[in-house]
């Protein structure tokens, strides 16, 4: 719900605390911040709930490297409080280096910008309470905080990781953080901030639909079927042929949405698409060129052909992980993604497993005419020739 006016009051430990100004950062998660700006500083307190009942930890921070291609999280410091019952206001606060996405980079830091840090964990409305200040030009390399365009960061997570160590925070939920807003910290509307999203959010989620189902699904599948219909000719040949034109509309489109909405600066994720991408059209093409079934090329023809898919596969797949990680996705679309892929290799193993213990013939037995150029096995036609004895002849 909206601050009123005259709310800008918030209860810390044994204090009441009032402040000129404050906003609802986040009202689904009930993260909000009250603050004073002064020509040389802001002091700030913010508040959410835990998010468990045994542990929990809240933080918020300023967005030291806007640009960086990692992400705004990544080089950035915060200040997480975390639920402390050896503490005697119930909660402590530490200043952290956000080194990284996992939760080994985040570290605890001290690099001198955040100062007066303090505490507390409020049991009645279950709520961790943190306070700092920091100047508005730290100095030490740190960047100068801009009051009418503060980039801010908060996030809250499920406490600490079982390492020993009583540092290292467990990851938060993609749900309950926000890396991507600029505040005017003299603005004094009060009502929540709505959600923000990166920009061209819509073109990045249908690049990584388009991406994720041409290469987690359809191109396994069409693998699938030139492995193990074959006997069902040509319909194992039309399904494969489909079913990869798709995978190469899709992988197109997603390649243009990228290139025209991306910001190029993820090289890794850029390069390794761009691999993927041609070795994909040069695959549509190598199939529509193929030699005819008992051409001299067919044998190379046909290692080339698979062994390039198999690479592509593999190539597409893991970046679709990296790409899940340049979008800050959800342990479970990583979950879900392997379990597709996962399911999708398990099944090609099981099957060529069982054909080759049962000896259940998968090929078709005789070579039909209409479709010489693809429904004979490519080892077969490759040395059907040499196997086929030549013709007897006798002379008197």
């Amino acid at each position: 719900t909206p601050l009123l006016d005259g709310e800008c009051e918030v209860a810390m430990g044994e204090d009441t605390l009032a402040f000129e100004f404050c906003r609802v950062l986040d009202a689904q998660n009930g993260f909000r911040m009250f603050y004073n700006v002064s020509d040389a500083a802001i002091d700030v307190v913010f508040e959410a709930p835990r998010s468990e009942t045994a542990g929990g930890w809240v933080a918020f921070g300023f967005i030291e490297e806007p640009s960086n291609s990692r992400g705004p999280m990544v080089g950035s410091n915060a200040v997480v409080v975390v639920a402390d019952s050896g503490a005697a206001s119930g909660a402590s606060a530490r200043s952290y280096l956000l080194g990284g996405k996992s939760g080994a980079a985040v570290v605890p830091s001290d690099q001198g910008q955040f100062e007066s840090m303090s505490a507390s964990f409020d049991v009645a409305r279950n709520v961790l309470l943190g306070r700092f200040t920091r100047a508005l030009a730290p100095g030490g390399g740190l960047r100068v905080l801009n009051p009418t365009a503060a980039a801010v960061l908060w996030a809250r997570g499920p406490g600490l990781s079982g390492d020993g160590s009583g540092n290292t925070l467990r990851a938060h939920a993609a749900s309950e953080r926000n890396f991507d807003l600029a505040l005017n910290l003299f603005d004094t509307d009060t009502s929540p901030i709505p959600i923000q999203r990166r920009a061209h959010y819509d073109a990045f989620v249908a690049h990584a639909v388009l991406m994720g189902l041409a290469w987690v699904l359809f191109s396994p599948t069409a693998v699938l079927i030139a492995r193990f219909m074959k006997k069902w000719d040509p319909l194992w040949f039309q399904l494969h042929r489909a079913l990869q034109i798709l995978v190469c509309c899709m992988v197109l489109a997603a390649w243009v949405v990228a290139l025209v909405f991306g910001s190029r600066a993820e090289t890794a994720h850029l390069v390794i698409g761009c691999i993927v991408g041609s070795i994909a059209m040069l695959q549509l093409i190598n199939g529509v060129l193929r030699p005819k079934g008992d051409a001299k090329l067919r044998p190379a023809w046909a290692a080339l052909h698979a062994w390039s898919g198999r690479v592509v596969i593999v190539l597409a797949i893991a970046n679709v992980f990296i790409g899940m990680g340049l979008f800050d996705a959800a342990v479970g679309w990583y979950v879900a993604v392997g379990v597709v892929f996962g399911v999708l290799v398990c099944l090609h193993v099981a099957l060529d497993v069982y054909f080759n213990v049962a000896k259940v013939e998968y090929r078709p037995q005789t070579k039909n005419a209409l479709t010489a150029d693809h429904d004979q096995p490519d080892e077969e036609a490759a040395n059907a020739a040499a196997e086929t004895p030549a013709p007897h002849t006798t002379t008197d």
